[in-house]
Protein backbone atom coordinates (compact mmCIF):
# COMPACT_ATOMS: atom_id res chain seq x y z
CA UNK A 1 0.00 0.00 0.00
CA UNK A 2 1.55 3.69 -1.02
CA UNK A 3 1.81 5.59 2.10
CA UNK A 4 1.81 9.34 1.96
CA UNK A 5 4.90 9.93 3.92
CA UNK A 6 7.83 8.39 4.29
CA UNK A 7 9.28 7.01 7.81
CA UNK A 8 10.90 10.17 9.57
CA UNK A 9 12.55 10.11 13.08
CA UNK A 10 11.22 13.24 14.47
CA UNK A 11 7.98 15.21 13.92
CA UNK A 12 6.57 16.08 10.25
CA UNK A 13 6.39 19.37 9.75
CA UNK A 14 6.15 21.35 5.71
CA UNK A 15 5.83 24.52 5.40
CA UNK A 16 4.58 27.15 2.41
CA UNK A 17 5.90 30.18 1.27
CA UNK A 18 4.78 33.02 1.74
CA UNK A 19 2.28 33.98 -0.99
CA UNK A 20 1.79 30.94 -2.21
CA UNK A 21 -1.86 29.79 -3.04
CA UNK A 22 -2.35 27.66 0.52
CA UNK A 23 -4.95 25.46 -0.68
CA UNK A 24 -4.22 24.67 -4.17
CA UNK A 25 -0.85 24.36 -3.04
CA UNK A 26 -2.05 21.62 -0.66
CA UNK A 27 -3.83 19.63 -3.19
CA UNK A 28 -0.77 19.68 -5.70
CA UNK A 29 1.38 18.37 -3.10
CA UNK A 30 -0.55 15.97 -1.94
CA UNK A 31 -1.73 14.16 -5.28
CA UNK A 32 2.10 14.71 -5.92
CA UNK A 33 2.95 12.40 -3.18
CA UNK A 34 -0.24 9.94 -3.55
CA UNK A 35 1.87 8.80 -6.83
CA UNK A 36 -1.48 8.25 -8.53
CA UNK A 37 -2.43 5.88 -5.76
CA UNK A 38 -6.55 6.56 -6.04
CA UNK A 39 -7.21 5.70 -2.57
CA UNK A 40 -4.89 7.46 -0.75
CA UNK A 41 -6.30 10.45 -1.31
CA UNK A 42 -9.89 9.14 0.13
CA UNK A 43 -8.24 7.97 3.29
CA UNK A 44 -6.60 10.87 4.02
CA UNK A 45 -8.23 13.53 6.77
CA UNK A 46 -7.38 17.16 7.01
CA UNK A 47 -7.86 19.14 9.60
CA UNK A 48 -7.96 23.13 9.02
CA UNK A 49 -8.90 26.06 11.56
CA UNK A 50 -11.80 28.31 9.60
CA UNK A 51 -14.58 27.34 7.51
CA UNK A 52 -13.81 29.69 4.83
CA UNK A 53 -10.30 27.41 4.13
CA UNK A 54 -12.93 23.93 4.42
CA UNK A 55 -14.93 25.52 1.88
CA UNK A 56 -12.47 26.59 -0.75
CA UNK A 57 -10.70 22.98 -0.49
CA UNK A 58 -13.47 21.92 -1.71
CA UNK A 59 -14.19 23.93 -4.29
CA UNK A 60 -10.88 23.50 -5.54
CA UNK A 61 -11.57 19.67 -5.37
CA UNK A 62 -15.08 19.60 -6.52
CA UNK A 63 -13.14 22.08 -9.88
CA UNK A 64 -11.98 18.28 -11.02
CA UNK A 65 -10.30 16.28 -11.57
CA UNK A 66 -12.66 13.06 -10.38
CA UNK A 67 -11.07 12.23 -7.60
CA UNK A 68 -11.44 10.75 -4.32
CA UNK A 69 -11.90 13.58 -1.87
CA UNK A 70 -9.86 13.73 1.89
CA UNK A 71 -12.11 13.92 4.99
CA UNK A 72 -12.30 18.12 5.84
CA UNK A 73 -12.72 18.97 9.62
CA UNK A 74 -11.87 21.91 11.76
CA UNK A 75 -9.66 21.71 14.11
CA UNK A 76 -12.93 23.72 16.45
CA UNK A 77 -15.22 20.64 15.75
CA UNK A 78 -13.29 18.50 18.21
CA UNK A 79 -14.38 19.45 21.40
CA UNK A 80 -18.24 18.65 20.80
CA UNK A 81 -17.15 15.02 18.51
CA UNK A 82 -14.84 13.59 20.68
CA UNK A 83 -16.47 11.35 23.29
CA UNK A 84 -15.17 11.87 26.76
CA UNK A 85 -15.97 10.02 30.04
CA UNK A 86 -17.75 12.02 32.20
CA UNK A 87 -18.42 15.36 30.84
CA UNK A 88 -21.13 16.76 29.70
CA UNK A 89 -21.47 19.40 26.65
CA UNK A 90 -19.83 22.59 26.87
CA UNK A 91 -22.39 25.34 28.06
CA UNK A 92 -23.30 27.89 25.99
CA UNK A 93 -21.16 31.20 26.15
CA UNK A 94 -24.31 33.53 26.99
CA UNK A 95 -24.91 31.36 30.25
CA UNK A 96 -21.25 31.49 31.11
CA UNK A 97 -21.71 35.39 30.29
CA UNK A 98 -24.92 35.63 32.94
CA UNK A 99 -23.43 33.61 36.12
CA UNK A 100 -19.97 35.73 35.80
CA UNK A 101 -22.29 38.72 35.31
CA UNK A 102 -23.90 38.08 38.74
CA UNK A 103 -20.76 36.98 40.42
CA UNK A 104 -19.01 40.65 39.18
CA UNK A 105 -21.80 42.07 40.20
CA UNK A 106 -22.32 40.67 43.62
CA UNK A 107 -17.75 41.47 44.10
CA UNK A 108 -18.52 45.21 42.83
CA UNK A 109 -21.56 45.66 45.70
CA UNK A 110 -18.71 43.86 48.20
CA UNK A 111 -16.21 47.04 47.18
CA UNK A 112 -17.67 49.44 45.04
CA UNK A 113 -14.10 51.08 44.43
CA UNK A 114 -13.32 48.30 41.96
CA UNK A 115 -15.80 49.67 39.53
CA UNK A 116 -19.15 51.12 38.53
CA UNK A 117 -22.01 48.47 38.85
CA UNK A 118 -22.80 49.04 35.13
CA UNK A 119 -19.43 47.94 34.31
CA UNK A 120 -20.35 43.82 35.50
CA UNK A 121 -21.27 42.80 31.69
CA UNK A 122 -18.29 44.51 30.06
CA UNK A 123 -15.68 43.00 32.62
CA UNK A 124 -17.77 39.26 32.21
CA UNK A 125 -16.55 39.75 28.41
CA UNK A 126 -12.91 40.34 29.77
CA UNK A 127 -12.93 38.13 32.13
CA UNK A 128 -14.25 35.37 29.66
CA UNK A 129 -12.06 36.11 27.03
CA UNK A 130 -9.15 35.40 29.56
CA UNK A 131 -11.00 32.15 30.66
CA UNK A 132 -10.90 31.14 27.25
CA UNK A 133 -6.84 31.82 27.05
CA UNK A 134 -6.32 29.71 30.53
CA UNK A 135 -8.34 26.71 29.63
CA UNK A 136 -6.76 26.39 26.38
CA UNK A 137 -3.43 26.46 27.51
CA UNK A 138 -4.33 24.60 31.15
CA UNK A 139 -3.40 26.75 33.24
CA UNK A 140 -5.38 27.11 35.96
CA UNK A 141 -5.89 30.29 38.47
CA UNK A 142 -3.65 28.36 41.13
CA UNK A 143 -0.25 29.09 38.91
CA UNK A 144 -1.00 33.09 38.56
CA UNK A 145 -1.69 33.00 42.43
CA UNK A 146 1.91 31.66 43.24
CA UNK A 147 3.50 34.10 40.97
CA UNK A 148 5.84 36.57 42.91
CA UNK A 149 4.66 40.26 42.23
CA UNK A 150 5.69 43.40 44.44
CA UNK A 151 2.61 45.38 44.27
CA UNK A 152 2.97 48.04 46.89
CA UNK A 153 -0.42 49.69 45.60
CA UNK A 154 -2.45 46.11 46.36
CA UNK A 155 -3.73 46.24 42.47
CA UNK A 156 -2.17 42.53 41.86
CA UNK A 157 -4.12 41.45 44.88
CA UNK A 158 -7.33 43.04 43.67
CA UNK A 159 -6.97 41.76 40.03
CA UNK A 160 -6.48 38.19 41.84
CA UNK A 161 -9.76 38.40 43.68
CA UNK A 162 -10.99 39.27 40.39
CA UNK A 163 -9.60 36.77 38.68
CA UNK A 164 -10.60 34.00 41.25
CA UNK A 165 -14.20 34.40 40.62
CA UNK A 166 -13.58 31.49 37.57
CA UNK A 167 -11.81 28.98 40.01
CA UNK A 168 -14.87 27.16 40.36
CA UNK A 169 -15.04 26.66 36.32
CA UNK A 170 -11.60 24.57 36.35
CA UNK A 171 -13.02 22.12 38.43
CA UNK A 172 -13.03 18.79 36.49
CA UNK A 173 -16.73 18.09 37.82
CA UNK A 174 -18.14 21.25 36.09
CA UNK A 175 -20.18 21.90 33.10
CA UNK A 176 -17.28 23.13 30.70
CA UNK A 177 -16.96 25.70 28.59
CA UNK A 178 -16.27 25.38 24.58
CA UNK A 179 -12.71 26.10 25.29
CA UNK A 180 -12.21 23.87 28.53
CA UNK A 181 -14.14 21.18 26.83
CA UNK A 182 -11.54 21.53 23.53
CA UNK A 183 -8.70 21.02 25.52
CA UNK A 184 -10.26 17.54 26.98
CA UNK A 185 -10.84 16.65 24.24
CA UNK A 186 -7.35 16.80 22.09
CA UNK A 187 -5.85 15.43 25.44
CA UNK A 188 -8.15 11.78 25.19
CA UNK A 189 -7.39 11.92 21.50
CA UNK A 190 -3.71 12.26 22.22
CA UNK A 191 -4.16 9.29 24.85
CA UNK A 192 -5.98 7.30 22.56
CA UNK A 193 -3.19 7.70 19.72
CA UNK A 194 -0.12 6.92 22.16
CA UNK A 195 -2.08 3.41 22.67
CA UNK A 196 -3.49 3.12 18.86
CA UNK A 197 -2.16 5.98 16.50
CA UNK A 198 -4.33 5.65 13.13
CA UNK A 199 -2.43 4.15 10.52
CA UNK A 200 -4.17 6.45 7.63
CA UNK A 201 -2.83 9.95 6.85
CA UNK A 202 -3.58 12.60 9.35
CA UNK A 203 -3.14 16.59 8.45
CA UNK A 204 -3.37 19.50 9.62
CA UNK A 205 -2.74 22.26 7.48
CA UNK A 206 -3.18 26.20 7.65
CA UNK A 207 -3.31 26.37 11.50
CA UNK A 208 -0.02 28.09 13.50
CA UNK A 209 -0.77 26.73 16.67
CA UNK A 210 -1.32 29.96 18.37
CA UNK A 211 -4.05 28.39 20.99
CA UNK A 212 -3.02 26.15 23.63
CA UNK A 213 -5.20 23.15 22.61
CA UNK A 214 -4.34 23.76 19.02
CA UNK A 215 -0.58 23.36 19.67
CA UNK A 216 -1.30 20.52 21.69
CA UNK A 217 -3.65 18.94 18.49
CA UNK A 218 -0.68 19.55 16.34
CA UNK A 219 2.15 17.98 18.51
CA UNK A 220 0.02 15.22 18.58
CA UNK A 221 -0.36 14.87 15.10
CA UNK A 222 3.07 15.31 13.90
CA UNK A 223 4.40 12.75 15.72
CA UNK A 224 1.80 9.69 14.52
CA UNK A 225 3.23 7.39 11.49
CA UNK A 226 1.24 8.95 8.55
CA UNK A 227 0.85 12.54 10.40
CA UNK A 228 1.70 16.02 9.29
CA UNK A 229 1.75 19.61 9.63
CA UNK A 230 1.63 21.77 7.10
CA UNK A 231 2.04 25.65 8.21
CA UNK A 232 1.37 28.68 6.29
CA UNK A 233 3.84 31.30 5.08
CA UNK A 234 5.75 33.35 7.17
CA UNK A 235 8.41 31.44 8.46
CA UNK A 236 11.83 32.35 7.36
CA UNK A 237 13.52 29.35 9.09
CA UNK A 238 11.22 26.38 7.25
CA UNK A 239 13.64 28.34 3.71
CA UNK A 240 16.48 29.97 5.12
CA UNK A 241 18.19 28.12 2.04
CA UNK A 242 16.20 29.87 -0.41
CA UNK A 243 16.24 32.95 0.83
CA UNK A 244 20.04 33.08 1.65
CA UNK A 245 19.94 32.73 -2.39
CA UNK A 246 17.67 35.65 -3.00
CA UNK A 247 20.94 37.80 -3.27
CA UNK A 248 19.18 40.71 -4.82
CA UNK A 249 17.06 41.26 -2.30
CA UNK A 250 19.41 40.65 0.62
CA UNK A 251 21.62 42.90 -1.22
CA UNK A 252 18.93 45.58 -0.95
CA UNK A 253 18.75 45.33 2.09
CA UNK A 254 22.04 45.75 3.17
CA UNK A 255 22.80 48.62 0.70
CA UNK A 256 19.73 50.68 2.32
CA UNK A 257 20.57 49.96 5.80
CA UNK A 258 24.30 51.12 4.46
CA UNK A 259 23.12 54.42 3.47
CA UNK A 260 21.29 54.74 7.02
CA UNK A 261 17.68 54.40 5.20
CA UNK A 262 14.54 53.60 7.78
CA UNK A 263 13.96 50.36 8.56
CA UNK A 264 11.45 48.41 10.50
CA UNK A 265 11.97 44.81 11.01
CA UNK A 266 9.59 42.21 13.30
CA UNK A 267 9.56 38.78 13.65
CA UNK A 268 10.58 36.99 10.31
CA UNK A 269 12.36 40.35 9.48
CA UNK A 270 14.30 40.48 12.32
CA UNK A 271 15.84 37.38 10.78
CA UNK A 272 16.66 38.60 7.69
CA UNK A 273 18.80 41.21 8.95
CA UNK A 274 21.02 38.74 10.90
CA UNK A 275 24.18 37.67 10.12
CA UNK A 276 23.13 34.07 9.47
CA UNK A 277 19.68 31.94 10.23
CA UNK A 278 20.79 28.26 11.13
CA UNK A 279 18.06 25.84 9.73
CA UNK A 280 16.34 22.96 11.01
CA UNK A 281 18.87 20.44 10.06
CA UNK A 282 21.34 22.96 11.16
CA UNK A 283 23.12 24.47 8.71
CA UNK A 284 23.82 28.03 8.54
CA UNK A 285 22.73 30.37 5.26
CA UNK A 286 23.65 34.02 5.11
CA UNK A 287 21.39 36.75 5.41
CA UNK A 288 21.63 40.57 4.90
CA UNK A 289 24.59 40.87 7.32
CA UNK A 290 22.59 44.20 9.06
CA UNK A 291 22.53 43.49 12.72
CA UNK A 292 25.01 41.12 14.79
CA UNK A 293 23.09 38.13 15.40
CA UNK A 294 22.67 34.60 14.69
CA UNK A 295 19.45 32.85 14.70
CA UNK A 296 18.96 29.43 15.81
CA UNK A 297 16.31 26.80 16.93
CA UNK A 298 15.71 27.14 20.47
CA UNK A 299 12.67 27.23 23.00
CA UNK A 300 9.16 28.40 21.89
CA UNK A 301 7.89 32.07 22.81
CA UNK A 302 4.49 32.92 22.68
CA UNK A 303 2.30 35.53 24.36
CA UNK A 304 1.44 38.75 24.67
CA UNK A 305 3.96 41.03 26.17
CA UNK A 306 4.74 44.42 28.07
CA UNK A 307 7.42 46.26 26.63
CA UNK A 308 8.93 48.91 28.79
CA UNK A 309 11.17 51.01 26.58
CA UNK A 310 15.01 51.91 28.00
CA UNK A 311 16.30 53.55 24.77
CA UNK A 312 15.05 56.04 22.30
CA UNK A 313 14.85 54.67 18.51
CA UNK A 314 13.54 54.72 15.76
CA UNK A 315 9.84 54.48 16.43
CA UNK A 316 10.17 54.45 20.53
CA UNK A 317 11.07 56.53 23.32
CA UNK A 318 12.29 55.86 26.31
CA UNK A 319 10.21 55.73 29.02
CA UNK A 320 7.14 54.39 26.99
CA UNK A 321 5.22 51.65 27.90
CA UNK A 322 3.74 49.57 24.39
CA UNK A 323 2.08 46.11 24.34
CA UNK A 324 2.18 43.30 21.76
CA UNK A 325 2.79 39.71 20.77
CA UNK A 326 5.51 37.53 20.13
CA UNK A 327 5.36 33.99 18.66
CA UNK A 328 8.57 32.14 17.64
CA UNK A 329 10.93 28.93 18.19
CA UNK A 330 14.32 30.80 16.61
CA UNK A 331 15.74 32.25 19.02
CA UNK A 332 19.30 35.43 18.69
CA UNK A 333 22.50 34.65 19.41
CA UNK A 334 25.29 36.55 19.74
CA UNK A 335 23.29 40.06 19.81
CA UNK A 336 24.25 42.70 22.46
CA UNK A 337 21.95 43.85 24.59
CA UNK A 338 22.95 47.41 25.08
CA UNK A 339 20.75 47.89 21.52
CA UNK A 340 18.05 46.71 23.45
CA UNK A 341 14.82 48.85 22.45
CA UNK A 342 12.81 47.26 26.03
CA UNK A 343 12.51 45.05 28.41
CA UNK A 344 9.52 42.53 27.27
CA UNK A 345 7.69 41.12 30.97
CA UNK A 346 4.30 38.79 30.15
CA UNK A 347 2.86 35.99 32.32
CA UNK A 348 5.14 33.02 33.20
CA UNK A 349 8.08 34.17 31.68
CA UNK A 350 11.19 36.45 33.11
CA UNK A 351 12.06 39.85 31.86
CA UNK A 352 14.42 40.11 29.41
CA UNK A 353 15.96 43.00 27.19
CA UNK A 354 15.42 42.21 23.65
CA UNK A 355 15.93 43.52 20.22
CA UNK A 356 17.66 46.12 18.29
CA UNK A 357 16.97 49.86 17.64
CA UNK A 358 18.54 53.27 16.58
CA UNK A 359 18.19 55.84 14.90
CA UNK A 360 17.48 54.24 11.80
CA UNK A 361 16.70 50.64 13.02
CA UNK A 362 13.65 48.79 15.15
CA UNK A 363 14.40 45.23 14.62
CA UNK A 364 12.28 42.82 17.23
CA UNK A 365 10.42 39.67 17.70
CA UNK A 366 7.54 41.40 19.52
CA UNK A 367 4.50 42.58 16.66
CA UNK A 368 3.79 45.99 18.37
CA UNK A 369 0.02 46.95 18.81
CA UNK A 370 0.17 50.31 16.42
CA UNK A 371 -3.01 50.93 17.77
CA UNK A 372 -2.51 51.28 20.89
CA UNK A 373 0.56 53.78 20.40
CA UNK A 374 -0.44 55.78 17.42
CA UNK A 375 2.93 57.66 17.44
CA UNK A 376 4.94 54.80 15.85
CA UNK A 377 3.39 55.00 12.41
CA UNK A 378 3.68 58.86 12.66
CA UNK A 379 7.62 58.72 13.65
CA UNK A 380 8.19 55.67 11.42
CA UNK A 381 6.54 57.66 8.19
CA UNK A 382 8.96 61.15 9.56
CA UNK A 383 11.68 58.83 9.50
CA UNK A 384 10.99 57.42 5.79
CA UNK A 385 11.15 60.59 4.66
CA UNK A 386 13.70 62.38 6.52
CA UNK A 387 16.19 59.61 6.57
CA UNK A 388 18.29 58.74 3.24
CA UNK A 389 17.59 55.79 0.96
CA UNK A 390 19.84 53.48 -1.14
Amino acid sequence: MTELFASTPGARIFGLPPGADFPQALIDGLVERACGDPTLLGRTEIFVNTQRMRRRLRDLFDAGPARLVPRLRLVTELGPATPLPDAAAAVSPLRRKLELGRLIRGLIEADPTLAPRRAAFDLADSLIALLDEMQGEGLAPDALAALNIVDASGHWQRSLDFINIVQRYFDNAAAPDTEARQRRAVEQIAKNWEEAPPTHPVIVAGSTGSRGATALFMAAVAKLPQGAVVLPGGYPELHAKELSQCRQSLGSLARHGAAGGAMYAECGGLLLLGQELVDADGQRHAMAGLLPHRACRGALSLGYRTAQVKRDGLVVRQGEVLRGHEFHRWQLGDSPMEAAPWQLEGWGVRSRGEGWTDTAVHASWLHLHWGGCPSIPQRLTHAAGKLPSA
